[in-house]
């Protein structure tokens, strides 16, 4: 409780390179996790500080309870690492 965790493993073929899960009392967070999956960092093209960064960061913003800003990876409308640009 009261803590953010970050962990990285290969975590397999799953379909995310990051995720974020939360724990809820009285309908607020208390405690947060996020897995990096090292399955997927392995591929050249997700290998790349650029990319570790904004999945990172993404997932630490959704267990704070930040939602995505832009869902349209063609467009960087934000500058914010909650947009899939």
């Amino acid at each position: 409780s009261g803590t953010i965790q970050v962990c990285n493993s290969s975590y397999g073929n799953t379909g995310w390179l990051g995720i974020a899960s939360i724990s809820l009392s009285g309908g607020h967070i208390v405690a947060g996790s996020t897995k990096l999956n090292d399955t997927y960092f392995a591929d050249p093209r997700y290998n790349t500080p650029s990319w570790k960064q904004l999945v990172a960061c993404q997932e630490i913003g959704h267990d704070y309870g930040l939602g995505h800003q832009d869902e349209d990876f063609s467009t960087d409308a934000t500058s914010s690492c909650m947009e899939y640009t």
